[in-house]
């Protein structure tokens, strides 16, 4: 995951970087802020980052970034 698909993947859940944090539980705010400006986080951040996302119903593949239509 790329930080601009991070960055899409909140806009289409109409998530703020507070709210990514609260569901991801274990990132503060401030990575997220640090990934999605560029800086380099831990592989453990980024991996409960993606699956916040994907519990949320995004998902992301081949570049893309969307919303599935099988979502909880």
């Amino acid at each position: 995951m790329t930080p601009a698909q991070c960055r899409t993947a909140r806009a289409i859940l109409g998530w703020s970087q507070a709210d990514l944090a609260k569901a991801s539980i274990t990132v503060p705010e401030g990575v997220i802020a640090d990934f999605e400006n560029g800086a380099w986080i831990r592989a453990v951040d980024l991996v409960a980052i993606k699956d916040a996302l994907e519990r949320a119903g995004i998902e992301i593949s081949e570049g893309r970034v969307r919303l599935r239509k099988d979502r909880p």
